[in-house]
């Protein structure tokens, strides 16, 4: 087998790529399948959607077997990651804080057409 069918093979999408996830370059993230399965772990390459070869958040990641749809927890994420993101392509998503008592709460709510075009003005 290839070394291009063997990564084919292992790829993962995640709605998230290095545009929201700037930080990847320097931290090692963890990525956790919110629904446990208990299937075996298995390498993968984790990759984003922006169609841009650098769009790589982890060249090898270890986690269980996901479905298309599937939620996953990427962290460490924080202050960092939020200064350091751009709109590309794709809206932004909701953020959110879990609180050391498990309490989930929105941050920052997703983008829409109607943010994005709030400020722009045509002379």
């Amino acid at each position: 087998m290839g070394f291009a069918s063997m990564l084919l093979a292992g790829m993962k999408f995640v709605f998230s790529g290095v545009n929201l996830l700037f930080t990847s370059f320097w931290y090692d993230l963890e990525m956790i399948p919110v629904i446990d399965r208990g299937s075996a772990v298995e390498e993968h390459l984790i990759y984003g959607p922006l169609c841009m070869q650098i769009d790589v958040i982890l060249p090898v990641m270890k986690i269980p077997y996901l479905e298309k749809g599937d939620q996953v927890v990427i962290r460490p994420v924080g202050a960092y990651s939020n200064t350091q993101w751009m709109q590309f392509i794709h809206f932004r998503p909701n953020v959110v804080m879990i609180g050391e008592n498990g309490k989930v709460t929105m941050i920052r709510k997703a983008e829409d057409l109607d943010y994005l075009q709030a400020l722009e003005q045509i002379p």
